[in-house]
């Protein structure tokens, strides 16, 4: 059980398509070539992946961050590792369901959002993910595609927001790369962030 552990969490309707990043097996075998495993690679992390936070009730974010607690702590416990912080990545909106888990109680390692658009009204969950984990990293981009225009505009409001996240430890601006593309593994071995993962510490 020397290496670290990590779960992967997907975004917006990623459930829903067979060639999401993690559901790619070259992404999950690159990662553990460097020494980081899924939890249970076997059996991942689901939850809807549906579009929420439309209304403000965020009820599939909610329901899919007490799932992603109960998912971690259960494996923890069934493989011994109850006193090893489970590391994150997370992509787009499962940016939420991190939040929801940390809001929840989970206690974290490294966690890594990436894309990963603000919400209105959840500063006590994105807060809860700076101080239930050891370490958080937020990579973003500009508005280079609509997904990332449409995640960063509020709701009856013309102006955009910042998508940097002011309770992380450290946040990573890769300009000009899409809402996809920022996924893409090598992409993020470049910046560091799996190093800044095995050291349990901010990318320097």
């Amino acid at each position: 059980m020397g290496d670290k552990h990590m779960v992967l969490v997907t975004g917006t309707w990623g459930e829903k398509s067979e060639e999401e990043w993690h559901k790619d097996k070259k992404w999950k075998d690159d990662l553990a070539d460097i020494g980081i495993k899924q939890l249970d690679r076997d059996v991942p992390f689901l939850w809807s992946s549906n579009l929420d936070g439309l209304i403000g009730e965020n009820y599939d974010w909610r329901s899919g961050g007490a799932a992603l607690k109960n998912y971690i702590e259960a494996r923890q416990c069934k493989y011994g590792i109850t006193n090893e912080p489970i590391n994150l990545i997370s992509h787009s909106h499962g940016m939420q369901i991190v939040a929801y888990a940390a809001y929840f109680g989970l206690r974290l390692g490294t966690v890594v959002t990436v894309a990963g658009p603000k919400r209105d009204k959840l500063d006590m969950q994105y807060k809860s993910i700076q101080t239930g984990s050891k370490c958080w990293i937020h990579v973003h981009s500009d508005w280079r595609d609509v997904w990332q225009l449409f995640g960063s505009l509020r709701w009856g409001s013309p102006f955009g927001q910042a998508r940097d996240m002011k309770y992380a430890n450290k946040n990573v601006y890769i300009p000009h790369t899409s809402h996809t593309d920022l996924m893409d593994f090598e992409l993020l071995r470049n910046q560091g962030i799996f190093r800044s993962i095995m050291k349990g510490a901010p990318v320097q």
